[in-house]
């Protein structure tokens, strides 16, 4: 996800939960751990197996990708 995908999906967050992720930035360059629940602990642990493909959006021509079929 580029810089500019994650400024626009923040700006989309409802003050609560922009306030988590403010809280999860500081702790992170304060060095604290936060006491995260399961759900923002595995959503942690996909960030950790994603890779950046330089591609957009794959759900745009997944037909493509997945079948070989152009629209």
């Amino acid at each position: 996800m580029s810089r500019q995908e994650i400024i626009n999906r923040l700006n989309q967050l409802s003050d609560s939960q922009l306030k988590q992720i403010s809280d999860y930035i500081e702790s992170t360059f304060s060095g604290e751990r936060m006491e995260l629940n399961e759900e923002q602990e595995r959503l942690l642990d996909l960030l950790n197996h994603t890779i950046d493909s330089g591609r957009g959006d794959f759900s745009e021509k997944h037909d493509d990708y997945l079948y070989g079929v152009q629209k």
